[in-house]
């Protein structure tokens, strides 16, 4: 059977009443229920807890609230989790995994922004370090919750289910825009939750989600498990946004496709408020222009310096948001003047190797894989 904190807290309601049907009808002395009922509440008060710890580290560095009272709270609570029973509870357990999975990449994101206030290359290179070991970590806090959504699945929620999946793929969107890990697992995540029918939250599709899943399928090349998810999830997009959102879908696959044309026809009916799909959806824009282009536009140019200047400017967007589309469109940038601008062969060659170096030295780039699959384009080009 399947539960959650919903569960426990109706079980403490049944044993409560069970417990003054007892008193009232004067057999304590002779039966009680306590034990059953402190489970209950002890189970249902963890759950809580620990769901409102998940929900302050994600509040973590996104606002100026102070919640060390509410951390407090939280750690005088885990000390029944030296109970045994409570500590091997599969729910209780998949969540201190959870959590601990969280923990670890605002450490990260923390160590990653110190990394671009560092003067010196040895205190970078050792924060660097420091880095490649939290990650490490941070991939076997992720192993080790999937592990426990495949053992656990038949006595999680499907909404439980769902949550923690979503914790899984924020890691792995985290760790790919800092070139620890590839598209692959990102994409077999997504199948996984299709096949368990976790996509889904309380029968709604989120659109970021929607938008995440294409594009991992599409950087593996599963373009038909791609289109079957655009239309198997469709209906559950807000009504507010679905069509929009399903033709921005639709012009990733088609870029995937290098049908260039149906891409820009895509892109042209695209139209939400969603900030961070905005932000996609010039980012897939710019991306055309690059491929399209046959010589140096000057258009194209002045394209890519305003969206520069923007994620530069923009007070919208995170600080690590911001920074890691500043770092794609300055490799972007370089990227297309090699390919398009009038330099000598061995300048190109030299400008690219350059190029190269600066996208390995950033922490985070909002679409690394792409660049790199550009660099490997130019290097063939210049037969390098």
């Amino acid at each position: 059977m399947k539960k959650d904190e919903k569960y426990y807290f109706h079980q403490y309601i049944i044993e409560q009443n069970i417990l003054e049907s007892l008193h009232l009808n004067e057999r304590l002395f002779n039966e009680d229920n306590l034990e059953k009922l402190i489970e209950s509440i002890d189970i249902h008060f963890v759950l809580q807890k620990l769901g409102l710890q998940l929900t302050l580290l994600s509040l973590n560095g996104k606002t100026i609230r102070n919640y060390d009272d509410c951390m407090e709270s939280i750690k005088a609570m885990k000390s029944l989790l030296n109970i045994p029973k409570y500590a091997k509870h599969p729910l209780i357990s998949t969540c201190v995994t959870a959590i601990n999975l969280v923990k670890t990449m605002v450490e990260i994101a923390a160590a990653e922004q110190k990394v671009t206030t560092m003067k010196t290359s040895t205190e970078k290179a050792t924060k660097k370090e420091e880095l490649v070991v939290k990650a490490l970590a941070a991939k076997a806090s992720c192993n080790k919750l999937l592990k426990l959504l495949d053992k656990n699945t038949t006595v999680i929620t499907q909404r439980d289910l769902s949550a923690f999946y979503v914790v899984a793929t924020n890691f792995y969107a985290a760790e790919i825009a800092a070139g620890r890990l590839g598209y692959q697992g990102y994409f077999n995540l997504f199948k996984t939750m299709d096949e368990k029918d976790a996509m889904l939250e309380d029968d709604f599709m989120p659109a970021i989600k929607w938008k995440n899943a294409i594009n991992a399928a599409c950087r593996v090349d599963e373009i038909d498990w791609a289109v079957k998810a655009i239309q198997k999830y469709k209906p559950y997009v807000n009504e507010s946004v679905r069509e929009s959102v399903y033709h921005f879908n639709m012009g990733v696959v088609a870029s995937y496709q290098e049908n260039h044309d149906e891409v820009s026809e895509y892109l042209k009916k695209y139209g939400h408020e969603k900030l961070i799909i905005n932000v996609n959806h010039r980012v897939y824009g710019l991306k055309t222009r690059y491929d399209r282009d046959g010589i140096y536009n000057e258009k194209t140019m002045t394209a890519f310096e305003s969206a520069l200047s923007y994620f530069q400017t923009t007070k919208k967007l995170s600080d690590a948001d911001k920074r890691t589309y500043k770092n794609f469109m300055y490799i972007l940038i370089k990227l297309y003047e090699i390919k398009y601008g009038n330099m000598p062969r061995e300048e190109q060659k030299q400008e690219l190797k350059n190029c190269e170096e600066k996208l390995n030295n950033q922490t985070i780039n909002a679409d690394r894989a792409w660049l790199n699959e550009k660099i490997e384009e130019l290097k063939e080009e210049l037969a390098i």
